[in-house]
């Protein structure tokens, strides 16, 4: 059985909008877990400069780190070294919160990427096992999340993310909602000893909604998916990753109904 209160938590971008101290107060009123997405006013310079405020917070934090504007497999070095350091950035401010873990996007194909796959793989593999080795040496886990199946998208099934991780240590963060989108749910069944993080949220099976769970009557059936994923041995965190607040309540009621039993 699914221990909701310890293994449960919740993101959303919306939140790094509002100041840290609000957002704590808002979210620990309902959840114990939260997965910070390290933009905006909760980027990781602010998330060390609150340290005691989140460390006193009773909250297990992990971390997202920073994807806006970003592509660790940019063509373009600058773009490129820009989007590793912050993302590093979010490694070390993890590590002095005590978190094990940091989500990350793989990067994407850029228009002219498209047309230079090759490039965009070894960029993105390079920059990869840069985070990979800064990870090492924080003593933090690094979970690579599947992205839908999109024009320019990477990673976007296990098999995909296994080439790119393949020698670097790295563990995977299974998005459902992104496995819908790609049909690709089954394939992470069968390496279910490298994920580390999952996010749940619900869609058509077309666009990424990020809708609460139970929205759609469809083949989707989280709660019997994260079942499944606890029956085969994962213990780690399973994240709502919702528009705001009220739809990430509404998705935890929903799963305390579907998992009491």
């Amino acid at each position: 059985m699914i221990d909701i209160p310890s293994r449960v938590g919740i993101s959303s971008p919306l939140f790094s909008f509002s100041d840290l101290e609000g957002t704590i107060q808002e979210i620990s009123t309902h959840f114990k877990r939260w997965e910070v997405v390290a933009e905006l006013e909760h980027d990781s310079q602010t998330l060390l400069e609150k340290r005691d405020l989140l460390l006193a917070s009773g909250l297990e934090i992990t971390i997202h780190a920073p994807f806006s504007d970003l592509n660790i497999a940019s063509l373009d070095q600058r773009t490129r070294e820009l989007s590793v350091r912050r993302v590093g950035e979010s490694i070390v401010a993890a590590h002095e919160l005590g978190s094990s873990m940091v989500t990350i996007h793989p990067g994407f194909s850029s228009p002219l990427g498209i047309i230079a796959p090759g490039m965009v793989d070894d960029f993105n593999y390079e920059s990869l096992s840069i985070l990979a080795r800064k990870a090492d040496e924080q003593n933090v886990s690094l979970a690579l999340e599947n992205m839908p199946p999109w024009r320019g998208s990477i990673g976007d099934d296990v098999w995909d993310l296994l080439k790119r991780i393949k020698g670097t240590g790295l563990k995977i963060c299974l998005d459902i909602g992104h496995a819908h989108i790609g049909g690709s749910i089954d394939g992470f069944f069968e390496k279910t000893d490298l994920i580390a993080n999952v996010h749940i949220h619900e869609n058509d099976g077309k666009n990424d909604l990020h809708m609460p769970l139970g929205s759609y009557k469809s083949d989707l059936d989280v709660a019997a998916l994260m079942k499944k994923l606890d029956e085969r041995g994962y213990v780690g965190p399973f994240i709502i990753e919702s528009r705001n607040l009220d739809e990430g309540v509404k998705s935890l009621d929903y799963l305390r109904d579907r998992l009491s039993d």
